[in-house]
């Protein structure tokens, strides 16, 4: 009982991280976007962007302390997230036929606990 509550509340945690860090992520590339390209802002916010999911996840979620290994391994989990969305993707819509504009929320509601899973997985690994 005592982990299914833990788990829970960290599960509450990365969904409070991951808001905050999308916000945080869209508004930093919508100011890098003032002085450079849209590609250019989309790559450097994604980038920062994941180092703030490390950040987050490891200090607040999963309290954690910073390594310098996960922080390196750490964007493997957002290249399976990736993959795993496509091919969730592809299946919803050519497969169930399911309009491409509700499609990927059903991939993010399928996703989210995999990235949870996974985060978890690398981060409170020794």
């Amino acid at each position: 009982m005592l982990r299914e509550k833990l788990v829970h509340s960290e599960f509450a945690r990365f969904l409070v991280a991951g808001s905050v860090n999308t916000g945080l992520t869209y508004l930093l590339y919508l100011s890098i976007n003032l002085a450079v390209s849209y590609t250019i802002a989309y790559t450097a916010s994604y980038c920062i962007g994941i180092v703030l999911s490390y950040w987050l996840n490891s200090y607040w979620v999963f309290r954690q302390s910073w390594s310098w290994s996960k922080l390196l391994q750490y964007p493997v989990i957002y290249i399976v997230q990736y993959i795993a969305g496509l091919v969730i993707l592809y299946i919803i819509v050519e497969i169930f036929y399911l309009s491409t504009q509700i499609a990927p929320l059903f991939v993010i509601i399928i996703t989210v606990p995999l990235t949870f899973a996974l985060s978890r997985f690398l981060l409170k690994s020794n």
